[in-house]
């Protein structure tokens, strides 16, 4: 996983989640990820898959800049 600060202002607001194989293609949006105690109070924007990368934007939130990231998951029973 890596996480990117598109907007350079200290605060996490994309994730680029690189899996092993391809993601299926899926319409249910941000229904089936999970993101526990993410920087700064983010929320799920949008989730993208393409190939075996997932594109994960984050609306930033009103906490102080941080860059730490603890889990994000994919429900597999989704």
């Amino acid at each position: 996983m890596v996480m990117k600060d598109v907007d350079a202002n200290g605060k996490v607001d994309q994730l680029l989640v690189t899996f092993s194989e391809a993601l299926d293609t899926y319409t249910a949006g941000i229904a089936p990820w999970t993101l526990v105690a993410p920087p700064s109070g983010a929320t799920m924007g949008s989730v993208i898959p393409s190939g075996a990368t997932a594109t994960v934007t984050l609306n930033e939130g009103a906490g102080v800049a941080a860059t730490a990231a603890r889990m994000l998951g994919r429900n597999p029973l989704r």
